[in-house]
């Protein structure tokens, strides 16, 4: 996470987004399908939703089942063009896949209650028929590293539930708030950093450099803040997010947002071995240098 070096960039979505899909992206198409056809019975039955499943809403900070979500459906139902779409960004292991849920319906007038026009965007983390964690609309970043713990926790005890482990705190940590401690536990001694964007770091080595470059970040604004934008690639052992930074520059006072793209390889150890960044428009050559560092997590 380099710092700043424009200003007023808006988030891009990702044009080459990749995603290997599973039985738990195949069941949000399903459950699209199911609702585009009206039939409560069919959405009731799809595989998304089990007579166990575990609903978190972080938004609402409401936890509910089948029945919940169920009545929930049926009342959106009963308004003009309903709409839900899933648009799947990752997915890891067979059975857990992360979305863009689009929720939609006109609004409905001349009845007891006139009803506005309703819209929610939100990200869900989705285990088919165990449990589905829905985050807010700026919240990708949480909903990312709620993936990566879950998948943790379904690998069986041994190395590979380990490194996933640490992965996952590791991706929790670079997503939080900016906190130099944090950061500092989620890196390699060694890691390699390098920054392909036209005005950036330059290329080094170590834990303890690439954290005076945050630092210097930190003392040369205030209020500083990250954000997810969009995934285009994720692995066990690798991801390439869209990324922003923003704060206020200490100097000046004005106000500055940058956007860019930022790859994390993830090392044996579960902490993060390669960190780069790339302008926000190198889409292309940001995933080339994915394939050519991502690590198989068997390895």
């Amino acid at each position: 996470m380099p710092p700043a070096t424009a200003a007023g960039i808006a988030p891009t979505r990702s044009a080459q987004r990749r995603v290997r899909m599973n039985a738990a992206a195949a069941a949000a198409d399903q459950f699209d399908a199911a609702f585009a056809s009206g039939d409560i019975a069919a959405i009731e039955a799809s595989s998304v939703h089990a007579a166990g499943v575990r609903i978190v809403d972080h938004p609402t900070e409401s936890i509910y089942g089948l029945e919940g979500a169920v009545d929930s459906y049926r009342r959106l139902l009963r308004l003009k063009d309903p709409v839900v779409r899933h648009e799947p960004l990752a997915t890891l292991g067979d059975s857990l896949a992360l979305s863009h849920r689009r929720i939609s319906a006109g609004g409905t007038r001349g009845g007891r209650f006139d009803v506005a026009e309703y819209q929610r965007e939100e990200f869900v983390v989705v285990e088919p028929g165990v449990l589905i964690e829905i985050f807010g609309a700026d919240r990708l970043g949480a909903a990312v590293a709620c993936l990566y713990g879950r998948y943790a926790e379904l690998l069986p005890d041994g190395p590979a539930r380990r490194r996933a482990t640490a992965t996952a705190g590791a991706v929790a940590a670079m997503v939080a708030p900016p906190d130099l401690d944090r950061y500092g536990a989620a890196l390699a001694p060694s890691v390699e950093f390098k920054d392909h964007r036209t005005v950036g770091f330059s290329a080094g080595r170590g834990a303890t450099n690439l954290l005076r470059g945050f630092r210097s970040l930190l003392e040369l604004a205030a209020d500083v803040a990250t954000r997810v934008d969009d995934v285009v690639c994720l692995e066990p052992g690798a991801m390439l997010l869209r990324w922003t930074v923003s704060g206020i520059d200490r100097r000046s006072g004005g106000a500055f947002e940058s956007a860019f793209l930022l790859l994390w390889v993830f090392g044996p150890e579960g902490l993060i071995i390669h960190d780069e960044t790339f302008d926000a428009a190198r889409e292309v050559e940001a995933l080339a240098r994915f394939e050519a560092l991502r690590v198989d997590p068997r390895g």
